[in-house]
């Protein structure tokens, strides 16, 4: 199948363009800085809804998750990762090993 430069490009997040099938990520944003969040277009696939606690649940799809981690990350400690579960479970990984070099020193 031909390669559609505009889609992987549109899929990809950031300066990323990975190989495989689009992934559906849901997060959710404290209400601290959902308004922030929402006030942007971070990819072109995004949508929202608002939470009754005020925060924001927004979905994207993308392919892979190299790309989209670091962004999550910088948003930590007012995101959850909601779904895709491997997504929930790599960044549960990556901040266990995190933590046990800060433990280190």
């Amino acid at each position: 199948r031909p390669i559609n430069m505009e889609r992987e490009l549109s899929e990809g997040f950031g300066p990323y363009v990975e190989d495989g099938d689009p992934i559906d990520v849901v997060l959710r944003f404290d209400a601290d800085i959902a308004s922030y969040v929402v006030r942007r277009t971070w990819h072109p696939s995004q949508t929202h809804r608002e939470l009754p606690d005020g925060g924001i649940e927004l979905r994207l799809v993308v392919r892979g998750t190299q790309g989209i981690k670091p962004w999550i990350y910088r948003w930590i400690p007012y995101v959850t990762v909601v779904s895709p579960d491997y997504l929930k479970q790599e960044m549960e990984d990556d901040l266990k090993r995190q933590i046990e070099l800060l433990v280190k020193g």
